[in-house]
């Protein structure tokens, strides 16, 4: 990524194989019309399905996506918590916005 981005999108995703594509792909879809740059970054928290796999297959087609892949938790941070500060503490823009995969059932 040549310039910084101004907005940085974090998605922690546990188990997320099914949502992830549809998700990834609206994301995208949306912030391509924007005026500014933009990253992507999906934290997978150990999923034990494909999210990981996925994730990374994506970053071909998507070109402002990041892959972080956590595969062990510290004592005493959920899940989603690891995941979020893993990825806020990732992105390169002073804004962040953190999302949730689920956002189709």
């Amino acid at each position: 990524m040549a310039q910084k981005p101004f907005l940085s999108v974090v998605i922690p995703a546990y188990n997320e194989a099914k949502r992830l594509p549809l998700t990834l792909i609206d994301i995208d879809k949306h912030l391509q019309k924007a005026s500014f740059v933009y990253e992507i970054i999906v934290v997978d928290n150990n999923s034990k399905d494909a999210t990981k796999e996925i994730a990374q297959r994506f970053t071909s087609i998507i070109k402002n996506l990041r892959v972080i892949i956590i595969d062990d938790l510290p004592i005493g941070i959920t899940r989603l918590n690891d995941s979020h500060i893993t990825g806020i503490r990732a992105s390169s823009s002073l804004n962040g916005l953190t999302l949730t995969a689920n956002n189709h059932s």
